[in-house]
């Protein structure tokens, strides 16, 4: 017999009460279980599916919880509970009257429902915009007039001059913000309505997308690839390519189901193309300016990264300028903001040094990187190990290329090619023993 429970945790009085209380219980029989009620029961033969189920659009995880439909009602257990793993094998192995053979993503397996039709007519496409933009211009007059109110009596504390220096400075600030709250769901709205009439439909051979002046079919070994670019969903076919948004009813089911079906795309998984955001063309990929030409070039010249090293500079031109307002008066004033600024300048210095300069040789003898300490050079041969290290270094995952002498060469998925330099690496530098990069804790 196989029990699965849960173990009482800091939660409040009603959760603590569930947790203590859910109990499944599988035997030779079948199922048992209890929530707040009492004991329910179910043979074998009497469950109807099992399968893994969604917790929500906005999840990472493909799945979230799993369930079981039975006579009696669905039960549903975390893929973390005491237990979860051995239930999940006894209910695949006697529950055999069912359609499904083993445990899949509802919506996504061969024996669920076909077609699987996907669009844009939602309710929450219909309302939630609508509803954002006005709450939105709520905050945004709340925002600017309820501070011009209190001018006069902030005049009389700190007298005109300095009262108008800091509303500026407010204004500056809160302006950009105030619209961008106001604009985005304008733009999101705007967006999802010329999208209304597309429709994307599944079916067990292929897939189709319709919008009302064009129609794309294909088969789903007709799907070359797919991937994330400029913030939508890019599908890849013989016949054309297409996008959709994340607005899309059932987004997550539906990249869910491309991913499982187009078995011979080149992609295994959804991914940000940094490609697609490149800056320069393809020519600025090579060393020679033309393709193929010279060695290959990884750089990190994309809009994205343009724009967030602009964002920098907008922060702290705003910091020194709001710290210099705050302190007149105050001695060594300026020393105290130069101080505190320089740091982030310099790291600002050194993130437009990598998007200009930052870039990746890759050729036939090795990889070189250009630091601000000078040029950086390993042979293949001279590789003596490849990882993912986290925490490292600011911005997350780092991929590290290291050297016999200690040497690294580091770059991050901000890198235009990422995958095909993590590719290129692993195929060159095969003698360290494996192909695939690993995350390790850095040392």
């Amino acid at each position: 017999m196989q029990c699965l429970g849960v173990s009482l945790g800091p939660a409040s009085f009603v959760l603590a009460l569930w947790l203590g209380r859910t109990r499944i219980v599988a035997d030779g029989a079948g199922l048992r279980w209890r929530r707040f009620g009492g004991w329910k029961c179910a043979g074998w033969g009497e469950v109807l599916d099992y399968y893994d189920r969604l917790r929500g659009q906005g999840q990472a995880k493909r799945a979230g919880v799993r369930g079981i439909k039975t006579v009696a009602g669905e039960i549903r257990f975390g893929y973390d509970w005491p237990g979860a793993e051995a239930l999940r094998e006894a209910v695949e192995r006697q529950a055999t009257g069912t359609a499904a053979r083993e445990w899949g993503l509802l919506g996504t397996r061969p024996c669920d429902p076909w077609p699987r039709v996907f669009g844009y007519d939602t309710f929450s496409n219909r309302w939630s915009p609508r509803l954002l933009v006005k709450l939105s211009l709520v905050f945004v007059v709340y925002v600017l007039v309820k501070p011009a109110l209190s001018l006069t009596g902030l005049a009389a504390l700190l007298g005109w001059r300095m009262t108008l220096t800091t509303a500026a400075l407010y204004l500056l600030l809160t302006v950009p913000l105030a619209v961008m709250l106001l604009v985005r769901p304008l733009l999101d709205y705007r967006a999802v309505q010329k999208r209304l009439g597309e429709r994307i439909t599944l079916t067990p051979e292929g897939l189709m997308f319709e919008d009302g002046t064009r129609r794309i079919d294909a088969r789903w070994d007709e799907v070359t690839g797919y991937g994330i670019a400029d913030g939508k969903y890019t599908v890849e076919t013989g016949g054309g390519a297409f996008d959709f948004v994340s607005s899309i009813g059932n987004g997550l089911l539906l990249r869910e189901n491309i991913r499982l079906y187009a078995a011979k795309a080149a992609d295994t998984e959804w991914k940000v193309r940094t490609d697609a955001d490149a800056l320069g063309g393809e020519g600025a990929c090579w060393r020679g300016g033309q393709v193929g030409v010279g060695a290959r070039v990884f750089h990190y010249r994309t809009r994205f990264t343009r724009r967030l090293l602009w964002y920098g500079v907008l922060l702290i031109v705003f910091f020194c300028a709001v710290g210099e307002v705050s302190s007149v008066g105050s001695a060594n004033s300026s020393l105290i903001v130069a101080l505190i600024a320089l740091p982030l300048i310099a790291a600002l210095l050194r993130g437009w040094q990598t998007y200009r300069w930052g870039g990746i040789y890759l050729d036939e003898d090795g990889l070189t990187q250009w630091t601000p300490l000078g040029r950086r050079r390993l042979a293949w041969a001279q590789i003596n190990d490849f990882y993912l290290s986290k925490g490292d270094a600011p911005g997350g995952v780092q991929r590290v290329v290291e050297g016999r002498d200690g040497r690294r060469i580091r770059f991050s998925a901000l890198i235009v090619g990422d995958e095909e330099l993590k590719s290129e690496i692993g195929r060159r530098a095969a003698h360290c023993g494996r192909t695939e990069w690993e995350k390790r804790s850095p040392a």
